[in-house]
């Protein structure tokens, strides 16, 4: 089965041989995250026109159920759908993330890489009830740049991407 991940991975993509066994590897985490405690992040580093949104894009389709977000997408959002839809987070130009450490978005990445740490929120406008929100799941994203938040990188495998001269991959996926 990885060979047959990084044979599909290689018809698409241009990135390093050791980073397509990684990411194979990485795709068959995901369906199976829920039996770990951890899980690592998965990001297409690079410039514009690197190849990042056909990365997310590639990588995601064989992920364990993959939802496909942009990334101007706000922290209430984020973390109620990552609990409803419990599978792979797949986030394209993350750019947008205010990775300080008041970022509400970089405490729902630092803590749901991590199963058992649940974002807590107060819901509804007159009843003011507590409510935790799992946000334990893979997560793909592609960026141009490195988060500032220390613990956010450490999370992260990061696959760096170059323009391909490649003339064998397809335009389309």
């Amino acid at each position: 089965l990885v060979i047959e991940i990084k044979e599909f991975l290689h018809k698409y993509l241009d990135i390093h041989p050791f980073y397509e066994n990684v990411v194979a590897h990485y795709i068959l985490m995901t369906w199976v995250f829920d039996r770990l405690s951890v899980v690592p992040y998965l990001r297409a580093l690079g410039e514009f026109g690197t190849g990042k949104t056909r990365f997310i894009q590639t990588v995601g389709a064989v992920c364990y159920k993959p939802m496909f977000l942009a990334g101007a997408t706000s922290d209430a959002y984020l973390f109620r759908v990552i609990e409803l839809f419990n599978g792979t987070l797949v986030i394209n130009e993350f750019e947008r993330v205010n990775s300080d450490l008041q970022s509400q978005i970089t405490i729902i990445l630092n803590n749901g890489y991590e199963k058992g740490m649940p974002v807590g929120r107060v819901e509804g406008d007159k009843t003011r009830e507590p409510r935790t929100f799992n946000v334990f799941c893979p997560k793909i994203f592609s960026t141009r740049k490195r988060f500032t938040d220390q613990a956010l990188e450490s999370r992260i495998i990061s696959v760096p991407m170059r323009c391909t001269t490649r003339q064998d991959i397809p335009s389309f996926i």
